[in-house]
């Protein structure tokens, strides 16, 4: 599969296909948000919403420090490195790495086993991260001069204390490029869904229900 956000969007639709969604409301966070904005943009026939939250929206000039090691444009080094020297310095940085990530909230103490956290030292998730993060910077900018043609309601849920993406550049700057779309803004910051589940899912819940949706509140990305 493509590493390009259009590969991935394609993937996507093709699974929402198989599995015979019609319109559903697509969930999408972080960069997952900027995957569910793709989909938007290239199937719009697939997506009936979008429930964003804090989504990378904006080709940014600086990587944040947590990812800078992930960007690897070649794919014989990004190999490389995953297979040796990745797992290890990923343990030895993953404290900082959860605390920065997590800032200014807390990472949860069992994330490393209950959240999966573990999985992100596997080389196969080093060489995905950094394929995503190499993609998105060549093909966000393009997506971003076509925000205006998306046409399906947009919510976007956002951290006021998010020191991975900025909330204005990121979310309330949407509302200029996306007619009707809505920005909400919560305490806390990038890890939302992690940190305040409850307070994600009530805001899942309350999107769909202004759109009649409540009852059919599939998710992907």
């Amino acid at each position: 599969m493509s590493a390009s956000l259009s590969g991935q969007a394609n993937t996507i639709a093709k699974l929402l296909a198989e599995l015979r969604l019609e319109k559903p409301i697509v969930v999408g966070h972080s960069y997952g948000g900027t995957l569910a904005l793709a989909l938007a943009l290239n199937h719009p026939e697939s997506v009936g919403s979008l429930a964003l939250i804090a989504p990378l929206t904006q080709l940014q000039t600086e990587v944040p420090p947590a990812f800078r090691d992930f960007v690897i444009r070649s794919a014989w080094l990004r190999k490389l490195i995953a297979w040796t020297i990745a797992t290890p310095m990923g343990i030895a940085a993953s404290s900082k790495i959860l605390d920065e990530v997590f800032s200014p909230d807390a990472a949860p103490a069992d994330f490393a086993t209950a959240a999966g956290g573990l999985l992100a030292l596997r080389p196969g998730h080093f060489i995905a991260a950094s394929a995503d993060l190499v993609n998105v910077s060549d093909d966000l900018p393009a997506m971003v001069q076509r925000y205006p043609s998306i046409r399906v309601p947009v919510g976007i849920l956002f951290g006021r204390h998010d020191e991975i993406l900025n909330y204005q550049d990121h979310g309330t700057a949407m509302q200029f490029l996306i007619k009707g779309s809505t920005v909400s803004l919560v305490d806390g910051g990038h890890m939302l869904p992690i940190v305040a589940p409850d307070e994600t899912a009530r805001w899942i819940t309350e999107f769909a229900q202004r759109l009649g949706r409540c009852d059919h509140a599939d998710s992907a990305a």
